[in-house]
């Protein structure tokens, strides 16, 4: 499976991320950045060749990362609000972050999207 797309995708939404935290659209932001991990998280998965099964929420995904790669990810906090945001917005349930938070979590995602190139 071609992947390119999924990476170019993957950091558009970390781009919207950028936008709609700077616009203090934090909810919005939250969500953009979690779903360019997903994104960047799957792809690395299958340029490695691994079958991923549908339900593995971050830290299962993180885990199958480590274990055909070298990178290795243990913030359980960033993991923690990762998996929130996604079973949040899975129930429509507002999000509850504050600034701090999402900010972490946009430097988290460049930092790890950078390491993956």
């Amino acid at each position: 499976m071609k992947t390119d797309y999924l990476y170019q995708r993957a950091k558009e939404f970390l781009l919207a991320s950028e936008f709609n935290y700077d616009k203090e659209f934090y909810d919005l932001s939250a969500i953009a950045v979690e779903e360019a991990l997903y994104m960047v998280l799957n792809a690395k998965l299958l340029d490695l060749g691994v079958n991923i099964p549908w339900y593995l929420d971050f830290e299962g995904l993180f885990r199958i990362l480590s274990k055909y790669s070298t990178i290795k990810v243990n913030d359980k906090e960033i993991i923690k609000m990762l998996n929130e945001i996604r079973i949040k917005l899975g129930y429509s349930i507002p999000l509850e972050l504050d600034k701090e938070k999402i900010r972490k979590l946009i430097d988290f995602a460049d930092n790890f999207m950078k390491q993956i190139e």
